[in-house]
C-alpha cells in the first residue's frame, strides 16, 4: 500500500474524511476486485486446462497386442487422470478465493458506507 496514490485511475471523496484515508480506501477496495478478477481467470484457465488434459490420451498407442504396451498405456492413464482432476480441484480453489475476495470488497464498502453514516 505504502500511500504512493491510487494506481486505478479512480478517485472519489466523501465529505469530512481526509483524501489519503479516502485514496487508500479505494485503492485497497480496488486491490481485491482485482485479485478477485485474477483468481477467476485462473480458476476458468485451471478447468479448461484439466478438461483438455483428461483427452490426451484417448486410445492405446503403445500396441494393444502387447503386453507392456496394455501396461503402460493403463498407468499413463493413470497420470493423466491424476492431473487433470488435480488442475480441476485447483480451478475450483481459484473460484472460491475469487469469491472470498468479492465479499472482501463488500465487506470493505459496507463498513465504509457504515462509518460515514456515523460521521455525517
Amino acid at each position: 500500500m505504502g500511500g504512493d496514490g491510487l494506481r486505478y485511475g479512480m478517485s472519489f471523496h466523501r465529505v469530512g474524511a481526509p483524501e489519503g484515508i479516502v485514496s487508500e480506501l479505494v485503492y485497497v477496495q480496488e486491490l481485491w476486485r482485482k485479485r478477485a478478477e485474477v483468481a477467476q481467470e485462473c480458476a476458468d484457465e485451471l478447468g479448461e486446462l484439466g478438461f483438455s488434459l483428461g483427452s490426451v490420451v484417448s486410445r492405446n498407442y503403445f500396441g494393444s497386442g502387447c503386453v507392456e504396451g496394455a501396461e503402460l498405456y493403463r498407468r499413463l492413464r493413470d497420470v493423466v487422470a491424476a492431473g487433470a482432476a488435480e488442475l480441476t480441484r485447483l480451478g475450483q480453489r481459484a473460484s472460491v478465493v475469487s469469491s472470498v475476495a468479492l465479499s472482501a470488497v463488500n465487506r470493505i464498502e459496507s463498513a465504509d458506507d457504515s462509518s460515514a453514516d456515523d460521521v455525517g
